[in-house]
């Protein structure tokens, strides 16, 4: 039985396809598993920053052994053999039972990930380093996952040096989030979208 994934708003993307994604207007993509959209807005990250704004306009589900060539070429792939080598690398063992969502999607707005006006779209390390620079009202615990994050560059990998498990990152991102609001409360950085962390 497939999983269900709930799709919050926000869509992660691998750096590969962003070019792709930025110079079309509609596009898809597939995910393994039955993905449940929750609103129609979503935002699509890349490498730790949010790219663009887009729209859901339809998902569709699908088996495995369903796909075609036609769906692999409308995603970006030379043929069905190539889309599921993908499928495979990405989410390891895939069986033809499995189901898969197609995403079909418009992009809204394209930000640029140069523009350093968009402070929001900051990555984890970045706000570590400036909470730390500004010396905010942090605990020393919250203080030392702020550094590890500056040192490993992953909540991951914090979740798992501090907790032995990933299962605990929620504690690592909730200090991140902290250490943003603050951040923007003292007017340091300028917030104009909430956005999730790629971890």
């Amino acid at each position: 039985m497939s999983k269900i994934v709930v799709l919050r708003g926000h869509l992660m993307l691998s750096s590969r396809y962003v070019s792709k994604i930025l110079s079309s207007d509609v596009t898809r993509t597939i995910r393994l598993g039955i993905v449940k959209p929750l609103t129609r807005k979503i935002f699509i990250h890349s490498q730790g920053r949010i790219i663009a704004e887009a729209e859901i306009l339809n998902t569709t589900y699908k088996k495995v052994r369903e796909l075609d060539d036609n769906d692999a070429k409308l995603d970006g792939f030379k043929s069905r053999a190539e889309l599921i080598r993908e499928l495979k690398r990405l989410y390891g063992n895939v069986n033809d039972n499995d189901w898969v969502s197609i995403l079909e999607f418009k992009i809204v707005r394209r930000l640029d990930l140069s523009d350093e006006a968009i402070n929001a779209y900051m990555k984890p390390k970045e706000i570590a380093e400036l909470a730390l620079k500004h010396k905010l009202p942090l605990s020393h615990e919250e203080r030392k996952i702020l550094e590890l994050i500056i040192k490993c560059g992953s909540l991951r990998r914090v979740a798992i040096k501090l907790y032995g498990t990933i299962d605990k990152r929620w504690i690592v991102r909730k200090v991140v989030r902290k250490a943003l609001q603050l951040l923007k409360e003292k007017g340091i950085v300028r917030i104009e979208n909430s956005v999730e962390f790629q971890v």
